[in-house]
């Protein structure tokens, strides 16, 4: 590719660029890097639970699950989003455990270091199961 291709800036960078902004592209293909792609996610679940699935419907509801998501949950996207970037950027691999262990963090999750429940609700040591677990709805005790 000739070396004046390569340097040229899209169009809508430049005028992005012109108005005196910087435009910053995320890679393709990464939407898990795009805290937008999260906004989107629960609006779409948001639309999904409440529709009467006819076009009124949608239009009714589409502006209400937008405003649904609120600064807070949106500022965690963005958070989680900026987690992952570290990861990436550490060489982790998406997947593994110390990308898990970077990337997600949640009030749900029981450290290795407390007491886990086993198979039937009961209380075990840590280090006698997998080392954490996901507490669900009916699980908390």
């Amino acid at each position: 590719m000739e070396e004046d291709f390569r340097i040229q800036k899209g169009m809508i960078q430049e005028a992005i660029e012109t108005q005196g902004h910087i435009a910053i592209f995320y890679p393709k293909f990464h939407c898990e890097i795009n805290f937008i792609e999260y906004f989107w996610s629960a609006a779409k679940h948001y639309t999904l639970d409440n529709c009467s699935y006819s076009l009124e419907g949608l239009r009714k509801i589409i502006p209400e699950a937008l405003m649904f998501i609120n600064r807070e949950k949106i500022w965690k996207y963005h958070q989680k989003t900026l987690r992952i970037m570290d990861a990436y950027r550490e060489g982790l691999n998406y997947g593994e455990k110390a990308f898990q262990k970077k990337v997600y963090k949640s009030h749900r999750r029981v450290p290795e270091a407390n007491t886990m429940p086993d198979e039937g609700g009961r209380l075990s040591e840590a280090g006698e199961g997998d080392g954490s677990r996901m507490i669900r709805g009916g699980d908390r005790r």
